[in-house]
């Protein structure tokens, strides 16, 4: 009897034995498919990041080409309107250069006239 409930006892322990074995490599198994779907999901969203950092630089590129052009293109009109803006004074200061030599005219032709009446 005694040794029948050994044997029992240890055929008990040998099967608990074998189901916490099962359960052990069950749970090794969930782990590991959990950490695999884990870094499955992390490496999709680092891969959506960095996809979306390299769109973001490549329109950083294209702004800054665009804005490189549109500073040329603003230096380019600014130097036409001074360019324009200088023509205009130097054509003031010819108007008023043969204003100045038409009224002097007209004062030398005045005062010749008055000195052929005396």
């Amino acid at each position: 009897m005694l040794s029948s409930m050994i044997k029992e006892h240890n055929q008990q322990q040998h099967k608990l034995r074998e189901e916490n074995e099962k359960k052990r490599i069950k749970a090794k198994e969930s782990l590991h498919h959990f950490s695999n779907e884990l870094v499955t999901q992390t490496n999709k969203d680092v891969v959506k990041v960095f996809q979306n950092q390299q769109a973001i630089e490549t329109e950083a590129k294209q702004l800054q080409a665009q804005i490189e052009k549109f500073n040329k293109q603003t230096v380019q009109w600014l130097q036409a309107f001074q360019q324009l803006n200088q023509t205009i004074k130097e054509l003031g200061d010819v108007e008023n250069w043969s204003n100045h030599i038409n009224n002097d005219i007209k004062y030398i032709v005045n005062n010749i006239e008055k000195h052929r009446n005396m």
